[in-house]
């Protein structure tokens, strides 16, 4: 039974894009496996983490409130809320079933993330013998992605085994945090290789992913945060001007995306007029505005949010790409209407102040400074999964990020037992005290 817990754990975390659609709501494959193991968890374990549990209570309160005040639909709110509920459940019952041995669970996410990398890697030099049945995973299911360059060199962007490079950016945030820190030896604590990390970090780095490149720069802050001195600072400082420029020059969508950004935070690129121009801009960045704009517009009206699931209600009323929306035929799925575009513009829509300050408060309280090589590993790779989320997936339950928080929680709980919100007796920090290399 271990072994199938295991696997549904896995398959939960890099393959959630499989779906069936069914109009009004898309019943992802890995649903199943959630549905088959919870019954059998609750017999098991009978129990529930009270923090979770009030977190929830709350988010319940403030669903039914916005129902009972027109704010939101009781559809779309179950849907979500339901969705959170038990993939929540699933994930924490999976780490309980494993005995919260986090490094078990980091080893085999790890070597899963690795061989993720290596069919990314595949499929790259795949695309440059032109082997199409290789790079185009097309049989499988998953998306056929545009060639980019690379300088003047026609290049197939990794994305593996999801749906698209941002997805394997984002499903490969944690791994490539563990790999940047066995290359760069900033922890006493590796998992595996440094031939192995450099596979994970090539294929991250051919994602051509600006939100890959930006997770990239949150790890290495992570890395050197607690380890600043002026040789770090200069040092930081050159590799990061390098690497930029570099991007700037030799990725297109990457320059692109940055002119966008840039010139939507000067004013020189205003959003209600983009439909008219397509092609003038970076059509991910403007989205992700425009849902910012819409999230502000929801909050400044609603400071406790909408409940969950109710974005869409948002974008219907604050959209201001009309034009492209009804282009892309309804519900305005093509334009993230669901999950607004990042986590921190659907908290900031769904749940407001709750939502916002919760996650500050999370982060602040449960981030770990200084502790045990195996649980700051687990804390940190789980903080840039979570950082990932915030900047640029929306969806609360997708590319297992309930198991993310849960480890940032238990690892900072395991370090520190006067942190958790009840008291919680079952684990002794001893087995985790000592600097260990895992192969």
């Amino acid at each position: 039974m271990r072994a199938f817990i295991n696997f549904s754990f896995i398959v939960s975390i890099f393959l959630p894009l499989s779906s069936i659609h069914l109009g009004f709501v898309d019943l992802y494959y890995y649903y199943f496996l959630i549905i088959i193991l919870l019954p059998y968890f609750f017999i098991k374990f009978q129990s529930i983490d009270l923090g979770f549990a009030i977190s929830i209570f709350i988010i319940f309160l403030n669903g039914t409130v916005n129902i009972l005040l027109n704010n939101n639909d009781t559809f779309s709110f179950l849907k979500v809320f339901l969705g959170i509920v038990m993939s929540s459940l699933f994930f924490y019952y999976i780490i309980k079933a494993n005995n919260f041995d986090f490094m078990k669970m980091l080893k085999l996410y790890y070597y899963f993330a690795l061989v993720a990398a290596v069919i990314g890697l595949i499929q790259f030099f795949a695309f440059l013998v032109g082997l199409q049945p290789i790079y185009d995973l097309s049989w499988l299911g998953l998306r056929v992605m545009n060639p980019t360059t690379l300088g003047s060199i026609l290049v197939y962007p990794v994305h593996s085994i999801t749906d698209e490079p941002a997805g394997f950016a984002f499903v490969e945030a944690a791994a490539m945090h563990i790999a940047l820190g066995t290359l760069l030896n900033t922890g006493s604590l590796k998992l595996g290789t440094k031939i192995q990390a450099s596979i994970i970090l090539l294929a991250f780095l051919l994602s051509f992913s600006s939100t890959g490149y930006v997770i990239i720069f949150i790890s290495l802050l992570l890395h050197y945060v607690n380890k600043i001195n002026f040789k770090r600072i200069v040092l930081f400082f050159i590799l990061s001007s390098f690497s930029l420029f570099s991007l700037y020059e030799f990725v297109p969508k990457f320059k692109e995306r940055l002119d966008t950004s840039l010139g939507l935070i000067l004013g020189n690129i205003v959003v209600d007029t983009y439909a008219q121009d397509q092609e003038s801009a970076n059509g991910s960045a403007i989205i992700l505005f425009n849902h910012f704009l819409i999230a502000a517009e929801n909050f400044r009206n609603h400071p406790f949010g909408t409940g969950v699931g109710s974005h869409h209600l948002a974008f219907e009323r604050y959209n201001r790409l009309q034009t492209w929306f009804t282009g892309y035929g309804p519900g305005g799925i093509a334009l993230n209407a669901n999950d607004g575009c990042s986590l921190f513009n659907r908290l900031l829509s769904e749940l407001g102040i709750l939502g916002l300050g919760g996650i500050a408060l999370f982060l602040f309280r449960y981030y770990l400074k200084n502790g045990p090589p195996d649980l700051l590993l687990a804390n940190h790779a789980s903080l840039v999964v979570i950082l990932a989320a915030l900047l640029r997936s929306g969806h609360y339950f997708i590319y297992g990020l309930p198991f993310f928080f849960f480890l940032y929680y238990y690892s900072a709980i395991f370090n520190n037992p006067s942190k958790s919100v009840f008291p919680f007796p079952f684990y002794s920090v001893d087995s985790a005290s000592k600097p260990k290399v895992i192969d």
